[in-house]
């Protein structure tokens, strides 16, 4: 309804506070008590709805998905050749990338690398079987068959999260590149900014409050389906053109150890903690991971909106280890 101008950001996101106040509505409901859309419109967004969640359901599974492990370099066969993907009916920029075989990736062409982190990196690709922009996640060499095998896990608890103010999940899966087999994410590709760019240039109270209102409507949603962040921060939260906020990464931060809140060690021993320092929840830092719940999102929006408010985060300190 907001893509085609039936309804306004304004009236979506009352509609959207409403439905926070009693979990019991939905949104339709709230849509037709509020007279915003007539029962016609209703037919027909429905219909477009089940239309575009069934071609979804159509898309063919990844060859590569249910491979086994593996083998040795002398005996494993050469991988397939890439299918040729026609260059006529996509933009300029695709198409021009589109030369280079090494941003063919299957049926995606990287074009631009717009993140990198420690296990993984994100490109602006086009999705050459759903004509579209994306945001592509791929992981690297070295990410290790634990992060792979989460990755897959929390990317498809993220399939059908469908929400205005969540960047959506179109599909995960493996890919071929550079004679390795990696895991990809593939999503909506959001032009705007994430929200320290953002705050770089200035940013009311006002406003800093209503980005992480709507952000907090969209992590309220996600919670309410059984699925945490682990991992919100400015960096993750991004403020559309459009003037819509997306949350994306969802659930793809990991803690991979164990400490006693009392543990006096803690500074002085390498331990593997997902996610960004001067935004995780005490329990995050200390790598508690039967203590993260819902809560632990909740301090990390407030961290986030200290540090739009101030333009810097609760906590800095020298290291992570430190801070």
């Amino acid at each position: 309804a907001l893509e085609k101008g039936i309804i306004s950001q304004e009236a979506l996101n009352d509609c959207l506070g409403a439905l926070s106040d009693d979990p019991r509505l939905s949104l339709v409901a709230v849509f037709e008590s509020k007279k915003l859309l007539n029962g016609a419109q209703l037919e027909s967004l429905r219909k477009e709805a089940h239309t575009r969640v069934q071609s979804r359901q159509e898309l063919r599974v990844d060859p590569l998905a249910d491979l086994p492990g593996l083998s040795t370099p002398a005996e494993e066969a050469p991988p397939p050749k890439a299918p040729e993907i026609p260059t006529g009916d996509m933009p300029s920029e695709a198409a021009r990338a589109a030369k280079d075989p090494a941003n063919r990736l299957g049926k995606f062409i990287r074009v631009q690398e717009i993140g990198r982190g420690g296990h993984s990196s994100v490109s602006k690709a086009w999705d050459a079987e759903r004509k579209r922009w994306i945001a592509l996640k791929i992981t690297k060499e070295a990410a290790g068959e634990e992060f792979v095998a989460h990755f897959m896990s929390e990317s498809k608890a993220m399939i059908g999260l469908e929400h205005p103010g969540i960047a959506q999940v179109f599909e995960t899966g493996t890919l071929a590149e550079g004679g390795e087999t990696r895991a990809y994410l593939a999503m909506e590709f959001v032009e705007g900014e994430t929200l320290d760019q953002v705050r770089g240039r200035g940013l009311a109270v006002e406003k800093a409050a209503q980005i992480v209102r709507d952000a907090a409507i969209a992590v309220g949603y996600a919670h309410s389906r059984g699925v945490l962040h682990k991992d919100l921060k400015p960096k993750n939260i991004l403020l559309g053109f459009d003037g819509r906020v997306r949350v994306t990464d969802f659930g793809l931060a990991a803690v991979t150890a164990t400490l006693g809140p009392t543990d006096n060690s803690l500074l002085s021993r390498t331990i593997q903690v997902a996610g960004t320092p001067s935004f995780m929840s005490p329990e995050q830092a200390l790598a508690r991971a039967g203590d993260i719940r819902e809560r632990s999102d909740v301090y990390s929006l407030g961290a986030t909106l200290f540090y739009l408010l101030t333009g810097r985060p609760p906590f800095e300190g020298p290291n992570a280890m430190k801070t």
